[in-house]
């Protein structure tokens, strides 16, 4: 053996042309890599050029001044209103229960943040929250109408900000703009106003609770008023600002129920409420898609062009947690944000670019011959659900953008609050019928034509309970009939169904259910 190994090491130093190879080997090996490089941004061009030409052949914009809203005057742009100044700072337009987790709530609002927590209940069926807990135990009085009057004088500016904004919603359009770069950018405002219209969503639901117990159903429709204003805000067409829109829709929804929970509500006011809820978060979801596609041409080509993932004068922890502006990264975030740069220096621009046909691919897939329409032979949520993207491309992972599955889970959560819309409206008309005949109808047929169940394609499943009132429910995600039983709030893989009852049932338990519907 070693006598083999010295007659290498010999046959190596002796008789291979050293000097040729010292003088010619760089350069063959910086051919090498040229040629690599030249072959994989060639293929990854021409796989790019393929897919642009059959997103064209299926007349499928992908510009991102297609998905971004036309820019409009600051006059008639409610985004650019005064009314948000200062809007973060002052402590009256919080929420109360914000308030009360800060330490900083007035004396006669309760510390205990028990108080504040809403049931953990079956979604449209959450336990009766008691706002007389929202004070504190020395100034909690007998009845909700004086709670909620309590309420209103401790936070006259709630109300009067709310009422504001009503009267703005009226007659002008929320209209956030931004480039693909600011979009991504942790430093840019555009999120935030995105967030802001959630935060004041959650404090109409509230103010509605205190409009509630006092028998003030206008007041809690304006609420819808404005949430709507904010439903249908001309932002970047993407998923986040779709997702955010799906959380004020849930807000609706809860507003909703308690009016017609209320029994105080005329037809009128019913008729107003089933208009008000007529904005679907899933109709143009392909719109959203092919928003979120060439959202990730343009950064894809934005970071081909700089060869810069992330901008290292930015604190990386922002792209995670919005941080105070103005701090300056720490040095193993700075030398986190040079490794990812150094490894996107080195990347064929063909990589990235065949994973951006891939992307295209997918969605022209997906989308062909698919529309969200009001009509009953839309498609069924079934296969929007196996056309949805599951698998995250080399572009996705590298600029952090939507991963495995994230499709599949927005449509989900979409769909389900747009699912609990649907019967919300619905019972709207229960009570039209309840108020017109003096009682709730045997079957759905008797108030003519309703929407099919988004989830079975089918009609939406109604009996009355034993007490008279209605027992309203659709299939939800798992597309099985649980006769009603109430699926657990916001939980895509759960077992049971969307329900509705005007009569809610608290602490239900499966096997309480089953007790319930096998007798």
């Amino acid at each position: 053996m070693r006598r083999r190994l010295n007659k290498a090491i010999w046959f190596l130093v002796h008789k291979l042309p050293w000097k040729p190879i010292l003088i010619w080997g760089p350069w063959i090996l910086v051919l090498l890599v040229l040629t690599f490089y030249g072959i994989e941004n060639w293929r990854g061009q021409r796989a790019l050029n393929k897919a642009l030409a059959l997103a064209k052949k299926q007349e499928l914009s992908l510009r991102w001044e297609d998905y971004n809203p036309i820019k409009i005057p600051d006059e008639y742009n409610l985004a650019k209103s005064s009314i948000f100044d200062g809007y973060r700072d002052n402590n009256d337009l919080k929420s109360i229960i914000s308030l009360a987790k800060k330490g900083i709530a007035p004396a006669e609002v309760s510390t205990n943040r028990s108080d504040f927590r809403k049931p953990k209940a079956r979604a449209l069926l959450t336990s009766k929250v008691d706002i007389r807990l929202w004070l504190a135990p020395s100034v909690r009085p007998k009845t909700e109408r004086e709670a909620a009057e309590k309420l209103d004088a401790l936070f006259p500016k709630r109300k009067d900000f709310l009422d504001q904004l009503h009267a703005e919603t009226e007659f002008k359009t929320i209209v956030l703009q931004a480039s693909p770069k600011q979009f991504s950018s942790p430093l840019d405002t555009t999120f935030s106003d995105l967030m802001r219209g959630y935060s004041i969503s959650q404090i109409c639901e509230e103010d509605a609770r205190l409009a509630r117990a006092q028998g003030d159903v206008d007041r809690a429709l304006s609420r819808i008023e404005i949430n709507n204003a904010f439903l249908n805000q001309k932002a970047p067409n993407l998923l986040v600002p779709r997702l955010i829109a799906g959380s004020i829709a849930e807000y609706n929804i809860e507003i909703a129920a308690l009016i017609l929970r209320s029994g105080e509500a005329n037809s009128s006011q019913i008729n107003r409420l089933h208009r008000l809820l007529e904005f679907s978060l899933v109709e143009d979801i392909d719109r959203v898609l092919l928003g979120e596609l060439s959202y990730s041409l343009a950064t894809s080509e934005e970071a081909l062009k700089d060869r810069q993932l992330l901008n290292t004068s930015i604190p990386l922890s922002t792209t995670f947690a919005a941080t105070t502006s103005g701090t300056t990264p720490s040095k193993w975030e700075e030398a986190l944000q040079k490794s990812f740069d150094f490894s996107l220096r080195r990347i064929p621009s063909g990589w990235l670019r065949r994973s951006m046909a891939q992307d295209i691919e997918r969605a022209v897939e997906q989308v062909e011959g698919l529309n969200m329409v009001h009509t009953e032979d839309r498609i069924l949520f079934s296969q929007r659900i196996e056309r949805a993207p599951t698998k995250a491309t080399l572009a996705h992972q590298l600029l952090g953008q939507a991963s495995e599955d994230t499709w599949k889970k927005a449509l989900v959560k979409l769909h389900m609050s747009d699912g609990r819309r649907q019967l919300m409206q619905v019972a709207a008309r229960l009570e039209l019928h309840r108020l017109e005949h003096g009682k709730y109808p045997l079957a759905l047929d008797e108030l003519g034509s309703t929407p099919l169940d988004f989830f079975s394609g089918k009609a939406l499943r109604y009996e009355l309970k034993a007490d008279g009132t209605p027992h309203l429910w659709s299939l939800g995600p798992d597309q099985t009939d649980d006769h009603g039983l109430p699926i657990q709030l916001n939980i895509n893989d759960a077992k049971g169904d969307l329900v509705w009852m005007l009569t809610p049932i608290p602490g239900l338990t499966e096997a309480d259910w089953r007790r319930a519907t096998d007798n």
